[in-house]
Parts: structure tokens; C-alpha cells; sequence
């Protein structure tokens, strides 16, 4: 006959408070990101919303032919200066690098359009490759680097253009 020593645990008390553990950190990491991910997603909206306003600004109208040229000169110029990625078309009224081959690079576009007369707006448009890509749960490995180069070419595109006019 078997009998039991009491002062052990048998199989099945082990099992249930392992799971009570496990139950217990689980939760407590599910918290955690929760909370991460709340203040997380605020953060990214707020940058999201300052790019967005970055690129509204990254625009230059220029006047005359001779001053939209010579604008647009200096626009592709910033675009391969700027860029890791070639340039993969350009023309009088519009350059474009290939896009980024690589997570946390940005490819660039400038575009002259047209307005009254001899004036046109010229302005910037960048993309970054998986900015927003989730990998695990709750992080997002590239937003901050691809944050930082677009508020970088956004910001920097105007003054470039400006200066090169004067």
C-alpha cells in the first residue's frame, strides 16, 4: 500500500498554483502594456500631427519662370542630398527616388505644380518604410528614427530652397 507524506504538494497542487503564477504575471504584464500602450499612442499621435504640420509648411512659391527654376533646381538637389535612395525620376516638374528598401529609411518626392500665371508651389513629400510597423505588441522598433529624418527633411526643405534663391 502507498501511502502519502502530506508534507509534499501532490502533481495537481503544483499545477494550480504554477497557473495561479502564471495567471498573475500575465496579468500584470497585460497592465503594464496597456498602460505603455495608452501614453504610447498619445505620444505617436502628437508626433504624427507635428510631421503632418512639418509637411503642410515644407512648400515654396516661387513667382516668376527664371525663380520657380531655379527653386526647382534646388529641390532636386535637396532630394538626392537628403535621400539614401537614387533618384528614380525626375523632369521639369517633378523628382522621385526609388522607395526605401529598408525599415527606418525615407524616399523622397518634390513636385512643381502650376499656379497663376508663372508662379507655381513647390513642395515636399517624404515616406518612411514601416514607420508604423507593430512587432511586438505595443512597439513600434522604426517611429522614432523615422519620426526624426521627417521631421528633419520637412523641416529643412524651405530654409534649403529659400537660401539657395537669395
Amino acid at each position: 500500500m502507498i501511502t502519502r507524506n502530506h508534507d509534499y504538494p501532490t502533481l495537481e497542487m503544483a499545477m494550480k498554483r504554477m497557473t495561479g503564477m502564471l495567471l498573475f504575471v500575465l496579468c500584470a504584464a497585460l497592465l503594464i502594456v496597456g498602460c505603455a500602450s495608452h501614453g504610447q499612442v498619445t505620444r505617436h499621435n502628437e508626433v504624427k500631427q507635428a510631421i503632418e504640420k512639418a509637411k503642410q509648411e515644407a512648400k515654396v512659391t516661387c513667382t516668376t519662370k527664371a525663380q520657380c527654376d531655379k527653386a526647382f533646381i534646388l529641390a532636386k538637389i535637396f532630394v538626392s542630398q537628403n535621400s539614401i535612395m537614387d533618384i528614380r525620376y525626375s523632369d521639369h516638374t517633378m523628382v522621385l527616388t526609388f522607395k526605401p528598401d529598408y525599415s527606418g529609411r525615407i524616399g523622397l518626392a518634390a513636385q512643381k505644380i502650376p499656379d497663376v500665371g508663372e508662379s507655381a508651389t513647390i513642395s515636399l513629400i517624404a515616406d518612411c518604410k514601416h514607420m508604423n510597423m507593430m512587432t511586438i505588441p505595443g512597439t513600434y522598433p522604426y517611429f522614432d528614427q523615422c519620426a526624426e529624418r521627417l521631421m528633419s527633411v520637412y523641416t529643412g526643405f524651405k530654409p534649403f530652397i529659400e537660401s539657395g534663391l537669395r
